[in-house]
């Protein structure tokens, strides 16, 4: 048995060599054998059921808060938590609207009970966790219309139910979820809803045509095969979350780049937005990477995969740029041991690119999944970052409230000040004479004549 290693500076190092052992074990050496003997989706199912086992008996109870709420509710039917901070503990009337991540695969919102909580009582402000439908038993745009639905349901009427400012909502997701984040201010921005405050992506899913970028090559060289993130499982997660055959050669075709027509490599929104040049210098020039040239697409698998994927509800680093500008503010978090790491910072690039107001934070030694997972002082500083940022928002909607109220009240005294100057000159009678008591210029005189 072989344990890969992980980067020796990696955050949380201990913790992530204990859950290496576990999943090696567990989860990725039996899903191996059951995806040679079977196939993809029986994996999932495989992979699901230990999940559910390691949470059940390993993972640690939420510690349970007085003054947080803790609810299942449905908006537009679809299954939600929701989060209501209480009492003191309720310090803005703002609302987070949260995606799980897990690949559009895994995870249910409840699994996220912590991260949600502790979102609550940080921000202050009611969380709306999403249980959206998952891939494989829903594909592609099913769990990402859930999500759409609650947001135009909670934005449009339930927000009242909670006293919730609907000017104050941010969408926040992580990973799969960062990627139903990503869509949903996009579409907010195309139907000019005007639903979303702001948007929180934590290493989102934003493309799935390069992957020999920098991200890609430092995997294969510095953690290769261990429990972080690796491309053959998320490349898997894409064909499954598509509706398309996750096989062995599908999955090989994706991660060798030759899933792209020649048409959609020269299409402008790849062009532009697809650029690695742009990223930052220090990530081109890594030890671990070597720009290499993209291979002829496969013809047939090509078309399939670039008619699926080329699509903005499910990349959007391809959105137009008609559809991106006037788009709410955003933060977008990557981190330095993730494959999408790259995608993320373009993404980010493409935003400020269009006039998106944006803050992007890469974070060293941090990894895919480090928002969820405590124990180590980066998760703390990554966690206070987001929740200030979701504050200084909130508190911006504010201050534009005040304003607005401010401007209101002055053009009210304008008024009255008008009005009191009109009645005022009422009072007086002016004749051609131009004297202001009525008098005329010859009445004082008349009897002298």
């Amino acid at each position: 048995m072989i344990i890969p290693p992980l980067p020796k500076d990696v955050s949380n190092r201990q913790f992530l060599s204990k859950a290496n052992i576990v999943m090696k074990l567990m989860s990725n050496y039996p899903g191996d054998f059951i995806e040679k003997i079977s196939n993809a989706k029986k994996r999932i199912y495989y992979e699901r059921k230990v999940v559910r086992f390691i949470c059940k008996h390993f993972g640690e109870e939420p510690k349970k808060i007085d003054n947080i709420t803790v609810d299942d509710v449905k908006f537009a039917d679809v299954g939600c938590r929701i989060y209501v901070p209480n009492g003191n503990a309720r310090k803005n009337d703002g609302a987070i609207i949260f995606s799980h991540g897990g690949a559009w695969l895994h995870n249910k919102a409840k699994y996220y009970d912590e991260t949600c909580i502790d979102l609550a009582s940080k921000v202050g402000c009611v969380v709306v966790s999403v249980d959206y439908r998952r891939a494989p038993e829903h594909i592609f745009p099913a769990g990402l219309n859930d999500c759409w639905s609650v947001v135009e349901d909670f934005c449009s009427k339930s927000h009242k139910n909670y006293g919730v400012n609907n000017k104050k909502i941010c969408v926040m997701g992580d990973s799969a979820g960062g990627n139903f984040s990503a869509v949903m201010a996009l579409r907010d921005n195309r139907y000019k809803t005007g639903y979303i405050k702001c948007q929180v992506l934590l290493y989102p899913v934003v493309s799935c045509f390069e992957c020999e970028s920098p991200s890609f090559q430092e995997c294969n060289a510095l953690y290769k095969n261990t429990v972080l993130l690796q491309p053959k499982m998320g490349t898997r997660a894409v064909l499954l979350y598509l509706g398309l055959p996750a096989t062995k050669d599908n999955i090989k075709k994706v991660l060798s780049n030759s899933c792209a027509t020649e048409e959609i490599r020269k299409h402008p929104n790849v062009v532009k937005n697809l650029n690695l040049s742009l990223l930052p210098k220090e990530i081109l020039n890594s030890e671990h990477y070597t720009p290499k040239p993209h291979p002829p697409p496969d013809k047939e698998f090509a078309e399939i995969f670039s008619k699926a994927a080329f699509n903005p509800d499910f990349a959007p680093l391809f959105s137009s740029d008609e559809e991106t500008i006037g788009m709410c503010d955003a933060m977008v978090v990557t981190c330095q041991y993730d494959v999408l790491r790259d995608e993320g910072i373009l993404y980010a690039k493409k935003l400020k690119r269009l006039g998106v107001n944006t803050e992007w934070k890469n974070y060293d030694k941090a990894y895919h999944g480090i928002f969820t997972i405590k124990g180590c002082e980066l998760q703390e500083q990554i966690f206070n970052d987001v929740a200030n940022y979701v504050i200084r928002k909130f508190n911006e909607e504010d201050e534009i409230l005040r304003d607005k109220e401010e401007i209101k009240n002055d053009t009210k005294n304008l008024v009255k000040d008008i009005s009191l100057e009109s009645e005022k000159d009422s009072t007086h009678h002016v004749d051609d004479s131009g004297y202001e008591d009525g008098t005329s210029s010859s009445g004082g005189s008349s009897s002298d004549s």
